[in-house]
């Protein structure tokens, strides 16, 4: 309640920029002029769950730095294309499941959500939301042009420790956006820590891996019996839970998974890549995204690679 007391605060100060928003979504129809993509379409009962984490929109590696990872508009079009491109060559599904793992933009104020340090950024902060909002759309409006799914979803964890409460407004705005263009689209935006989602044989509970506030250290790379023991305890007090559970979470930029005694710990990659911060601290991780096909009780896991 208390949590919901401070978003419902924060969202009555900042009524008239979330109007804003709307009106400007509604009097700019969204268009985009971009190449179509060629597909070979074949039936089958699959849910496609496709993760993207950190898509950190705004960010920007400066000149000089380690690695190069450009990061413009034009790059980011072009990955989400590359998305596409992957996701057509693997047929028809039954639902396509787009989950917003977290960090979705870069920050407020070239700062993160806990206010800590200064970040180089491209955008500001009315860009980084209203792009990432044009970024998801585009793809589910080529995802929908493409027939690549009976049936699409948009998922959303409450924030990340860089977008903050923005994030979750953010998340909210896209969500609405995207029912006004398709009403017929399932959108959750989660309010809390946790993000459930069941599908099939499978439970998910999904988060970013850090919040905005609170944890002293994110959710690790590889799971520890610490980290174990807290999910666990998260796990039991879930409800019809079904016969295999997943957590997800991303943070971390980068994929992997450990083996718990109830359940599997995926960690999964980042849409942007590599920061600064991460190059000079833990070297370049390219951009990826992650993906689980999920049919009765059998699930397949996938990456796709954005960089060329």
């Amino acid at each position: 309640r208390i949590l919901q007391g401070i978003k419902q605060a924060y969202l009555e100060n900042n009524k008239e920029f979330i109007e804003s928003l709307v009106k400007e979504a509604l009097s700019t129809p969204i268009k985009f002029d971009r190449p179509p993509i060629k597909i070979t379409k074949a039936d089958n009962k699959k849910t496609l769950m496709l993760f993207l984490a950190d898509m950190h929109i705004g960010a920007k590696v400066e000149y000089g730095s380690l690695y190069q990872n450009p990061y413009d508009l034009n790059e980011i079009y072009n990955r989400l294309d590359t998305i596409v491109q992957y996701l057509s060559n693997l047929g028809r599904f039954y639902k396509i499941v787009v989950v917003n793992g977290g960090d979705a933009i870069d920050g407020i104020d070239n700062q993160t959500a806990r206010r800590d340090h200064y970040m180089p950024q491209s955008m500001g902060n009315k860009e980084q939301i209203n792009n990432f909002a044009y970024a998801i759309i585009y793809l589910f409006q080529k995802l929908i042009e493409l027939d690549l799914a009976e049936n699409y979803s948009y998922q959303s964890v409450v924030d990340g420790n860089h977008d903050g409460y923005p994030g979750w407004i953010t998340s909210k705005y896209v969500a609405t956006v995207l029912k006004m263009h398709y009403p017929n689209i399932e959108t959750d935006v989660a309010d809390s820590f946790f993000l459930r989602y069941d599908v099939d044989d499978f439970s998910y509970i999904i988060c970013h891996g850090k919040d905005s506030k609170h944890m002293k250290k994110g959710m690790p790379m590889v799971m520890d019996s610490k980290t174990e023991v807290f999910l666990i305890q998260y796990i039991t007090s879930q409800h019809d839970l079904r016969k295999y559970i997943n957590v997800v979470s991303g943070d971390l930029h980068n994929e992997s998974m450990t083996r718990g005694k109830l359940f599997k710990y995926w960690k999964v990659g980042s849409f942007f890549g590599s920061s600064d911060y991460c190059m000079y601290n833990f070297g370049d991780t390219a951009p990826h995204v992650n993906y689980h096909i999920v049919e009765g009780s059998v699930l397949l896991n996938g990456t796709i690679e954005l960089r060329k």
